[in-house]
């Protein structure tokens, strides 16, 4: 039987490089991290704009609930940071989640802002590996 040999030893300088990096993360991180939720932000309120539907009546009002979208600005809570993507006008819900009819029918809903969400959760990894990529390419320079 073979028994392998083991040594150990220590490479100085990394515990001072990790705590340097460890604080450049801390403070670069919630920055950048606030600026890439606006960007996503963004892109979903663009996802969901392109998939709310437009009505054939008057002008002004067939575009009524696309402009009525509104993205509120990056908050924080505790750890957690998050945004607000609201549409303020009143019927917004029926279109989003269907809704009864008079004749006791059902409109069934154009789900704009869901399918959204669930096709920009798949492209997240993606933002946020940008992101870490930004602040460690920063931080290496």
């Amino acid at each position: 039987m073979k028994t392998m040999a083991t040594t150990e030893f220590r490479i100085d300088g990394l515990d001072k490089f990790e705590k340097k990096l460890i604080n450049a993360v801390k403070k670069k991180a919630p920055y950048e991290l606030e600026k890439e939720i606006q960007r996503i932000g963004e892109k979903l309120m663009a996802k969901t704009k392109e998939r709310t539907p437009v009505g054939k009546k008057k002008k002004a009002a067939s575009k009524r609930l696309k402009n009525k979208w509104k993205l509120g600005k990056v908050r924080r809570r505790g750890d957690e940071f998050y945004i607000e993507l609201k549409n303020a006008a009143p019927h917004a819900h029926l279109i989003e989640n269907g809704h009864k009819t008079k004749s006791g029918g059902f409109v069934e809903g154009i789900h704009m802002l869901e399918i959204s969400v669930k096709e920009l959760e798949e492209e997240l990894p993606a933002h946020l590996r940008g992101m870490l990529d930004r602040i460690m390419g920063e931080m290496l320079l």
